[in-house]
């Protein structure tokens, strides 16, 4: 299941014409592109299916919301949150 902690930060992902970006809400007035942490996907993020680009949002994602590291999100517990956001997620977007 998803946490219930991610209705408390804002990303906001959008399709632009050099591809999908992610940017991080950081006050009412300002973002931050969310880093990619390249791991399935070396051309990028994408969504609204379950493969490489949408896995590497969704592990972008989990790797900023909780501050872990790349090595945390190759082990059991990081990679299936980062697999449920892609899946109950990032997989059903528009």
């Amino acid at each position: 299941m998803i946490d219930e902690k991610w209705r408390t930060s804002d990303y906001l992902i959008i399709r632009e014409p050099d591809g999908v970006h992610c940017y991080i809400a950081l006050d009412d007035t300002s973002t931050a592109l969310l880093p990619h942490r390249v791991r399935h996907s070396p051309d990028g993020f994408e969504y609204g299916y379950s493969g490489s680009g949408p896995s590497d949002l969704a592990r972008s994602i989990v790797a900023h919301f909780y501050a872990v590291t790349d090595a945390d999100l190759d082990t059991g517990w990081w990679r299936e949150k980062y697999q449920q956001l892609r899946d109950k997620v990032i997989a059903s977007l528009d």
